[in-house]
């Protein structure tokens, strides 16, 4: 668990639909509040974007909508440098892209969430 006032993360989503990667975000950002160390970067400001604003938190919207956008890589590695962040957390695949693309400009550490995966039913 990341303690209040300790590191800061940035969280990447694509926040398109507001599904079940969402609404696990969402649930993460709701426990952890609105002075939690987290801010959410997406590429569609669209739902999930309006609920973590309306809990307190800053959200930044990525720009471009190519599948690969070298100006979003760019923003995001911006964004670790403004708000000396320590840890980006991903989930998905065009947010793992571009977090890469972001690491080649600047260090962080990173965590996935992968959402889709075939799930054991015990066999």
């Amino acid at each position: 668990m990341i303690e209040r006032g300790s590191n800061r993360v940035l969280m990447v989503a694509v926040g398109e639909l507001f599904a079940g990667a969402e609404r696990q975000i969402l649930s993460l950002l709701e426990y952890l509040g609105p002075d939690s160390p987290v801010t959410l970067a997406v590429f569609h400001d669209r739902e999930l974007a309006r609920r973590v604003r309306a809990l307190g938190l800053e959200v930044v919207v990525l720009p471009g909508r190519a599948p690969v956008s070298p100006a979003a890589a760019r923003r995001i590695a911006a964004v670790v440098r403004e708000k000396n962040i320590s840890v980006v957390h991903f989930h998905g695949y065009k947010a793992a892209v571009h977090v890469a693309l972001a690491r080649m400009l600047v260090p962080f550490g990173t965590v996935a969430t992968m959402h889709g995966a075939p799930e054991s039913h015990g066999h």
